[in-house]
């Protein structure tokens, strides 16, 4: 699934990243519908699965299935997988990525992405807003919160996966940094 998204993602056009996104959704969609005409969709209820395009500040993203999603922004933490409108899978002909969520992203912005067990267990330690409160966001912070609560995350499985928004200063490359009196001269 995720070869099938990735290669009609990144196919050669001057698509927009949006229409891109669309149009390996709707490739996933067939690509599932096919598959599940082998008779087995035992997987269907089982399946939790998020795709994510981010380009400059642009964010989008669907999933399916037990996965939350949120955004740190400024101190603040919002649910934004909310905004995908729950619906029932619509068997014939089988869609399974029915909604995308677009936005735009900041500097700073955090983007986490969680399975049911591990975001219990974050929210149940308040991890989550402690690293909401983590502005700028600093992975050895991040990694202390984690070593403390050690003992407790051992005893659950799944996924977090956490992506930070900052800016990227290519390598040889200097930024210029004027000062306000510079500038009007």
């Amino acid at each position: 699934l995720s070869r099938v998204i990735k290669e009609k993602y990144y196919s050669p056009t001057d698509k927009s990243p949006e229409k891109s996104f669309k149009e390996s959704l709707r490739r996933a969609n067939q690509y599932l519908e096919d598959y599940s005409k082998s008779g087995d969709v035992s997987w269907l209820g089982h399946l939790s699965f998020s795709v994510l395009s981010l380009k400059n500040s642009g964010l989008n993203f669907t999933k399916v299935g037990d996965l939350k999603i949120f955004l740190l922004r400024e101190g603040k933490v919002v649910d934004i997988d909310k905004k995908i409108k729950l619906e029932d899978i619509e068997p014939y002909p089988l869609k399974i990525f029915l909604n995308i969520v677009t936005g735009k992203l900041a500097e700073n912005d955090i983007i986490l992405i969680f399975t049911k067990e591990i975001f219990a267990f974050f929210q149940e330690e308040n991890i989550l807003s402690e690293v909401a409160e983590m502005v700028p966001f600093e992975e050895k912070k991040f990694r202390e919160i984690l070593n403390r609560k050690k003992g407790g995350l051992s005893k659950v499985s799944g996924i977090c996966l956490l992506i930070y928004l900052t800016r990227e200063v290519l390598r040889g490359k200097k930024e210029a940094i004027v000062s306000r009196a510079q500038a009007k001269e």
